[in-house]
């Protein structure tokens, strides 16, 4: 398997493709990314829900 380098403005243009199921937004309209790192080949996001209700089966989605 071989390992592309990824820039963060390509995580970002990715991550605003993801659209929050009952808001209708991208979660990067919302400011849900609490943090994205590149770190060896890997890419670490941090995020949160918009209500600490959310159900499990959108929040794994």
């Amino acid at each position: 398997m071989t390992s592309e380098a990824v820039s963060l403005s390509e995580i970002q243009a990715q991550l605003s493709k993801i659209i929050d199921p009952e808001i209708g937004r991208p979660i990067t309209d919302m400011n849900l990314v609490d943090r994205l790192d590149i770190r060896d080949g890997s890419v670490d996001v941090e995020f949160h829900l918009t209500a600490a209700f959310c159900p499990p089966m959108f929040a794994l989605g």
